[in-house]
């Protein structure tokens, strides 16, 4: 995994341990399983097969979809 993406989760962290309001705990947990439990499961399968150009365990639209839920 990228070190620097574990940097932010880092700092996502400490700054949602000081924020208060609804929801904040619930999205912020939402986001970290989506990223760590679905995305980087996703991206792993996808990454070694990329440079024989696939094939691919899912669609591009299936994977970009996933990365538009971890943006919203």
């Amino acid at each position: 995994m990228n070190i620097v993406t574990l940097k932010y989760f880092e700092d996502l962290d400490l700054l949602c341990a000081h924020l208060q309001g609804q929801g904040v705990e619930e999205s912020y947990s939402e986001l970290k399983n989506l990223y760590f439990d679905e995305f980087l499961k996703s991206r792993n399968e996808i990454l070694p097969l990329a440079p024989a150009g696939g094939p691919y365990p899912s669609t591009h639209e299936e994977f970009l979809r996933l990365g538009v839920r971890i943006l919203e």
